[in-house]
């Protein structure tokens, strides 16, 4: 029996480092402005479709315009806010041929909506169940609840959506099961 093995080129923009959330964890997120700019955006893009990507992953910290200095830079680039740039730029990426993926963190069902025009998938990780986990400390945005709100939403919206669990952040192995049935839809 042979086996297929297929590969896609891709790039990644972590379009800001930014985040509400202080995970114990992360390695990624800043909690100073950070946004990259227009013509940065551009400039990746067009390396990309030089080089043949076909696929954009755009990651950001989660809700990096509560910020002030993010939304003040957003709204002198006339965005009206954060998801508004993310469409900028996933429309640009879908002009030069490539295919958008986002993982933003939890998302409302309007802001699902929006990128769901713009993007091949979407993404969020449930990370745990656990609401108490002290890496999660100081991090609204891993709320169990909203999470999964956020997956039900884009469940509903029919959007090709990526998810999973993080393991190793202090929970049990019944913590990771019932997270992966959560995930599943057997459970809340």
């Amino acid at each position: 029996m042979r086996r297929r093995v297929t590969f896609s080129r891709n790039v990644t923009l972590s379009l800001s480092r930014t985040c509400v959330s202080h995970c114990k964890y992360c390695a990624f997120a800043t909690h100073q402005p950070h946004l990259h700019e227009p013509d940065e955006v551009e400039r990746l893009l067009d390396g990309a479709a030089r080089r043949g990507v076909k696929e954009l992953l755009v990651l950001t910290g989660d809700d990096p315009a509560h910020h002030p200095g993010v939304r003040e830079r957003l709204a002198a680039l006339g965005f009206g806010d954060f998801v508004a740039y993310v469409v900028w730029c996933c429309e640009r990426a879908l002009e030069r041929g490539l295919l958008p993926h986002t993982n933003l963190g939890a998302l409302s069902h309007a802001d699902l909506l929006r990128l769901r025009e713009v993007t091949a998938s979407q993404g969020l990780m449930l990370e745990s169940l656990r609401d108490d986990l002290v890496a999660h400390q100081a991090s609204p945005t891993k709320d169990p609840a909203l999470r999964l709100q956020t997956l039900r939403d884009a469940e509903a919206l029919r959007i090709p959506f990526t998810s999973g669990i993080l393991v190793g952040i202090g929970e049990s192995e019944d913590d990771r099961m019932a997270a992966l049935e959560a995930l599943a839809g057997s459970s809340p």
